[in-house]
């Protein structure tokens, strides 16, 4: 059990990316629902109007458009509702008189549809727990791995040089292969630490970075990761100089890349772009060609919310990125644009704005 999508026992809709009702656990979503909801847009206002309630903590019990009812449920996973079923007490109207005598089974005791809303809530609230905790061990847990990720970086690092001095690239492969592959564990540790630690992204700005060196280190960095995935990742930089802070920014270039090489089609081209757009400012854009995104895509800087629900991952890289992006007085901005004769494609872009510095 990951979500709580994973626990809703009757159908249920999400509020925040409003779609036709998924079947619960103990109860599917019905077959008058299902063809509403593909008829005009009477079931979606419906939702719409729960979704606008400011109801945390409470579980109100709606009567939709057609006499079925709907139960609001504000986890912290997000917000939902349990729907499809005919509450006992009754609302008492002729439509839910009508659809009780044509679905008998879907009629849910009040007190019971609003227990089993609260069980929601409370496990829900407790995995939550469990995996900050998790997440708040880690740095320590992690304290001695690093330790000889470092070793294993310096000792393939010397080798490197030994062989190829001017260009550590052209040394024996497996070994360039094993120093990329330290380097993006040291990447990845950076960023448990501020899954642990979001308070990170309240430090000081405290470095002079020359973000054009940063990123073409980066790029470097997961340039084997692109060629084992076939995508191709162009990279073109100008001199800039920004303020930044050590610890977190390195996520930035972190996370947009690894996302990019994530969802690519396969056989594209990655381009990575860091532009003087004006004397003071500088813009960051990263871009990759994509199928075209589900309704996930319009919450994807919040916690826990992948682009795909087929992918991997907790759902949490971009979330941080755009914290450390807030963090520096800047906010990353996705554009899509659809490509291909078909439309099954899109070209995807992130991109962030910076003040420069001198």
């Amino acid at each position: 059990m990951d979500k709580a999508e994973d626990i809703f026992p009757l159908p249920f809709v999400n509020l925040d990316e409003i779609g036709s009702p998924k079947h619960g656990k103990f109860l599917p979503t019905n077959d008058f629902c299902q063809k509403k909801f593909k008829v005009g847009g009477t079931c979606k206002q419906h939702y719409e109007s729960l979704k606008s309630l400011s109801l945390k903590n409470k579980n109100p019990i709606v009567e939709c458009p057609y006499g079925f009812s709907s139960l609001i449920c504000v986890t912290e996973d997000g917000n939902y509702a349990m729907t499809g079923f005919i509450p006992f007490p009754r609302h008492g109207s002729i439509k839910e008189r009508e659809l009780a005598k044509r679905y008998p089974k879907l009629k849910i005791d009040s007190s019971t549809a609003l227990t089993w809303a609260e069980t929601v809530k409370s496990i829900v609230r407790s995995i939550g727990q469990a995996r900050a905790k998790a997440w708040s061990e880690y740095p320590s847990a992690l304290h001695e791995i690093r330790k000889y990720n470092r070793t294993i970086k310096q000792q393939a690092e010397k080798i490197c040089k030994s062989q190829s001095p001017s260009d550590l690239d052209q040394a024996d492969p497996q070994i360039v292969l094993i120093l990329k592959t330290s380097e993006l564990m040291s990447q990845q540790f950076d960023i448990i630490d501020l899954i642990a630690n979001e308070s990170l992204v309240t430090l000081k700005l405290n470095t002079r970075s020359e973000l054009n060196k940063l990123f073409e280190k980066c790029a470097i960095i997961h340039k084997t990761l692109a060629q084992q995935n076939n995508l191709i990742l162009n990279v073109r930089t100008a001199p800039v100089a920004v303020k930044v802070n050590d610890k977190t920014f390195p996520i930035i270039p972190t996370v947009l890349l690894e996302n990019a090489i994530k969802y690519a089609q396969r056989g594209t081209e990655i381009r990575c772009r860091l532009d003087r757009i004006s004397d003071k400012q500088c813009k960051i854009a990263i871009s990759n060609i994509a199928p075209m995104a589900g309704p996930n895509i319009n919450n994807i800087f919040l916690k826990g919310v992948r682009a795909s629900r087929n992918s991997e991952g907790e759902g949490i890289g971009l979330y941080l990125a755009q914290l450390v992006a807030k963090q520096h007085a800047s906010e990353i901005i996705l554009e899509r644009k659809s490509i291909g004769y078909d439309g099954k494609n899109e070209l995807f872009t992130f991109s962030l704005i910076l003040d420069t510095c001198n």
